[in-house]
């Protein structure tokens, strides 16, 4: 299990590497339709970008922020919310107690975390989201928490709602 996470990491530094090279190479074009077609430890780890736009955006863990996705305050696990900007393993791991001990039900109240402030706050409102799991339960640790692969799911806007 653990080389498979390394594999993963590998994986996504080199194509963090790669896109961080200076010039462009000829003829790229943008992957509209990204599309999940293997994970490791339910974080892609290969994608596709000729998907139908019914089926796109189907990716979880951080590689969504390198297609402009927002990641899931509610449903993304520690590894993932690390690769946030100002986030690292400590308020990973703050955020996921605070909403086992209840959900967000909005960006903002990311401020209950201890350590996340305004400024925080502001820098992650584009590239996270909340979508609140269709359960009765107040936990949102369950087992096909896929929020990040539904084409409703948006990040969040400066406004409240």
């Amino acid at each position: 299990m653990e080389h498979d996470s390394a594999l993963a990491g590998f994986v996504l530094s080199g194509l963090l590497f790669a896109l961080a090279l200076p010039g462009s190479p000829p003829a790229r074009r943008a992957c509209r339709n990204p599309i999940e077609i293997s994970a490791v430890d339910r974080h892609t780890a290969a994608v596709r970008c000729d998907a139908d736009a019914g089926q796109a955006g189907k990716l979880r863990g951080p590689v969504r922020q390198l297609f402009g996705l927002p990641i899931d305050l509610n449903c993304a696990d520690a590894q993932t919310l690390e690769v946030l900007a100002g986030i690292g393993e400590v308020r990973a791991r703050a955020i996921l107690d605070e909403r086992r001990i209840r959900p967000f039900s909005h960006v903002d109240e990311l401020t209950r975390v201890h350590g996340i402030g305004p400024k925080t706050l502001e820098r992650l409102r584009p590239v996270v989201g909340v979508k609140l799991p269709r359960s009765d339960s107040a936990s949102v640790e369950f087992r096909d928490c896929r929020s990040d692969g539904e084409p409703s799911f948006r990040p969040a806007s400066g406004v409240r709602g």
